[in-house]
């Protein structure tokens, strides 16, 4: 599946890329935000079928839910400080709330989370 990221959400942008420590980082998020989009759309053909899946899954709505990932993802980094696993960990529900038009409320940072042994922060 193709990835839209729009121009002020690319890599070069530093506004964004400063939520990224390192190029691995870069290709994590990237990873995250194809993973939960596809996911986002199988969820759609789960609930109602195919043929609303293909009706829906076009470039502006690609786009739509990528710019929804990429305002959370500067919530969870930026605002919250959450790590890489943390922001794994929460994408997703954030999308799938605003596609669904419920309200998202991000758990509290005040809160511990476990990442796998060996998992970068």
């Amino acid at each position: 599946m193709e990835l839209i990221i729009p121009s002020q959400h690319k890599s070069g942008d530093r506004s964004f890329a400063e939520l990224l420590l390192s190029p691995q980082q870069t290709l994590r998020a990237r990873q995250m935000f194809a993973k939960c989009l596809k996911k986002s759309f199988d969820e759609d053909e789960r609930r109602h079928g195919k043929p609303f899946r293909d009706r829906v899954q076009t470039r502006d709505e690609m786009k739509r839910r990528a710019l929804i990932m990429a305002h959370w993802f500067r919530i969870f980094r930026g605002d919250l400080g959450y790590s890489m696993a943390r922001c794994e960990a929460e994408m997703y529900n954030a999308l799938r709330s605003e596609i669904d038009g419920e309200l998202y409320t991000p758990p509290s940072t005040d809160r511990s989370f476990g990442v796998p042994e060996g998992e970068l922060l």
